[in-house]
């Protein structure tokens, strides 16, 4: 158990984290969202509009939460020399990587549908194959250029800013989204 919290990251290492996860998500979640009040003028009203947005707020902190889980899940995983000991820049690299990648795909999400299972345990092999290779390659980046991992330590940290506006935001989202599924039972 003791091993097990010694690779866990500190408190104030996963709110930077979080809040640039938070950041990331809600950003592209709105902007994408933003795309679509346009068309949606034309058949739905303010209140489904409104009703769609505390949906959208809502996925975006559920998102953020996997995606934090999911790099406390590598902290554990990994050495705690190439990833806990540089926690907030490693996890700030790899959620940019990842959302370059996201949005690559949202520009070919129907390639997904003609995949076998064969295509699938491909590109889930290669995901993890690449992700290891990603972890340890900036792992010895960061040794060589400290500055590096300072400016996005620091950029991890300016992010907190906005989860205070955007936390709250999907929060509120989370309690609309569960208020009118039960209402609707």
């Amino acid at each position: 158990m003791q091993k097990l919290k010694s690779k866990l990251p500190l408190r104030k290492e996963l709110l930077a984290v979080f809040s640039t996860e938070v950041f990331i998500t809600f950003s592209w979640s709105i902007y994408r969202m933003f795309f679509q009040v346009p068309s949606w003028l034309f058949y739905l009203t303010l209140n489904d509009i409104l009703w769609i947005s505390a949906y959208v707020v809502g996925f975006a902190l559920l998102e953020s939460a996997l995606l934090l889980g999911f790099m406390v899940l590598l902290s554990i995983l990994y050495p705690q020399k190439h990833f806990k000991s540089k926690f907030v820049a490693q996890s700030t690299l790899i959620l940019l990587v990842l959302t370059v990648g996201a949005m690559l795909y949202q520009q070919n999400i129907g390639m997904l549908k003609w995949w076998g299972w064969l295509e699938l345990l491909i590109f889930i092999l290669a995901f993890i194959a690449s992700l290891t290779l990603l972890v340890l390659s900036i792992s010895f980046l960061f040794d060589r250029l400290a500055r590096l991992k300072g400016l996005l330590e620091a950029v991890s940290r300016s992010a907190t800013v906005f989860s205070l506006i955007y936390i709250p935001l999907g929060v509120l989202g989370l309690i609309v989204m569960l208020f009118r599924n039960l209402l609707s039972l």
